[in-house]
């Protein structure tokens, strides 16, 4: 998954409403480490939102507070604490970077990494990291990779990571995608496929070339068939 597939998944399975009401039910009142950055820790209730592909439930609530949330499955660099690399805090700072944490229940920590649209993760053995992470600590992030999955993953795994250190994450999505949230928006509101149509083209050119056998209705029924794959976790 490249650095703003994450963020991409998101924006489809947070306007799921079958994930919605089952992340309600659940969620609850995370419990929080104490450390210089968000560090929720991994419930029981976060086992179910594994079906889902997370590590954790995220709220949906479309406020874009949370570009990205935990992901069981995306690639996720392994990590751990070196005095030879620079702070991370400051430097994820400086670049406009936000850093939260996700203790699992075997005492592994991932780190969350956000940009903007996109998102990376990176995966540290248990232990304390309070020290390695506080902002003036000589001790960083050192990431190590595993080549057994090729070395070409590996590098655009570190690229993904490098651009959101260096404050080049995205700031929209694809315009497909945009296309795909719109038409996806206007249908889970009840909107007809005209109604859809004018969020997208303008009503003006809906009045023009609209008829039920015309390429715009056509399209239309394709993106919507498209984007309800994607949020139910195609």
């Amino acid at each position: 998954m490249a650095s703003d597939g994450g963020p991409r998944a998101w924006a489809f399975l947070r306007r799921n409403p079958v994930y919605g009401a089952a992340c309600r039910e659940a969620f609850g009142h995370p419990a929080l480490e104490v450390a210089p950055f968000p560090l929720r820790i991994q419930s029981r209730a976060d086992r179910k939102a594994f079906a889902w592909g997370l590590l954790a439930w995220e709220i949906p609530d479309g406020t874009g507070d949370n570009p990205s949330p935990f992901w069981a499955g995306a690639p996720t660099l392994d990590g751990e604490l070196g005095t030879e690399a620079p702070p991370l805090a400051p430097l994820l700072e400086n670049a406009g970077a936000r850093l939260s944490g996700l203790r699992l229940a075997d005492g592994r920590l991932i780190l969350k990494i956000e940009n903007r649209s996109q998102a990376a993760q990176v995966r540290l053995r248990s232990g304390l990291v309070h020290a390695g992470l506080e902002s003036g600590v000589a001790t960083g992030l050192v990431l190590r990779l595993a080549f057994w999955s090729g070395p070409m993953q590996a590098i655009e795994r570190l690229q993904a990571l490098a651009s959101l250190a260096r404050g080049s994450g995205r700031d929209a999505p694809h315009p497909v995608d945009r296309e795909l949230l719109t038409v996806l928006d206007a249908r889970l509101a009840g909107k007809s496929w005209r109604e859809t149509a004018v969020d997208l083209y303008g009503a003006q050119r809906v009045a023009a070339e609209w008829h039920r056998e015309s390429w715009m209705r056509a399209r239309v029924r394709r993106r919507d068939k498209k984007a309800r794959f994607l949020m139910e976790g195609g």
